[in-house]
């Protein structure tokens, strides 16, 4: 499996360049889908690259070893027994539902989340008026909100009826809160209009070749190649 470095570079640029003046983040998550997190979170920090995603908190105590100073967000939240652990590693929770954020608010220490609020994906999230729920609650609290982030359901169908329905939503709630930040472009949500892009973009699949339609695929280039040898003809 040979990984061409130098395609991951342009293709984080690429993002770079679709988001000018705002956040791209990173997201490392299955070993930066099986590139190598240590060697592919290195060299984004050096293209200038401050915020990664993983998906557990292993994934993140193994991203914290490799560096002390940038930011790193768990997406699947937090539980019962790992609060002294993400406070430790200096880590950011995904919120996904009110039981993680009782968690926390319990807990009275001092941490930093961030709030998933589901538009429609229907896989992980927080209600609307959870959302607003957890916002006001955390006002004279300890606990700091960084972003408030959903997920596109049907990104790379950009005439999809579906992307303007969860902008409609992800609209309503960023107005209400507009003292937060906010985040609900995926790699393919990146390519569609700027509305969709907010405070920061989440590179995901793209950011290693991925592509899900013809406009994403003139843009992103390939970053793996598989060989073998051929044993018999």
């Amino acid at each position: 499996l040979e990984i061409y470095v130098k395609n991951i570079i342009h293709n984080y640029y690429e993002f770079k360049k679709i988001n000018e003046n705002k956040n791209v983040a990173a997201v490392v998550k299955s070993n930066a889908y099986g590139t190598g997190i240590k060697k592919i979170s290195n060299i984004l920090i050096n293209e200038g690259c401050n915020d990664f995603f993983v998906a557990t908190l292993d994934e993140g105590i193994k991203l914290r070893k490799i560096n002390k100073h940038i930011n790193i967000f768990i997406l699947n939240g937090i539980s019962k027994n790992e609060i002294n652990i993400f406070i430790k590693f200096k880590l950011t929770p995904v919120i996904n539902n009110i039981e993680q954020f009782n968690l926390l608010i319990k807990n009275d220490r001092k941490i930093t989340i961030m709030l998933h609020y589901d538009t429609g994906i229907n896989r992980l999230g927080l209600t609307f008026d959870e959302t607003l729920y957890i916002n006001s609650k955390i006002q004279n609290s300890k606990i700091k909100l960084s972003y408030i982030i959903s997920h596109l359901v049907s990104a790379e169908k950009t005439k999809d009826i579906y992307n303007k329905k969860q902008l409609k939503k992800f609209l309503k709630l960023s107005r209400i809160l507009n003292n937060n930040k906010f985040s609900l472009a995926n790699s393919a949500g990146a390519f569609l209009k700027k509305d969709y892009h907010f405070n920061m973009i989440r590179a995901g699949i793209s950011l290693y070749g991925g592509y899900g339609n013809k406009k994403i695929k003139n843009k992103i280039k390939y970053t793996i190649k598989l060989k073998a040898k051929i044993i018999q003809i």
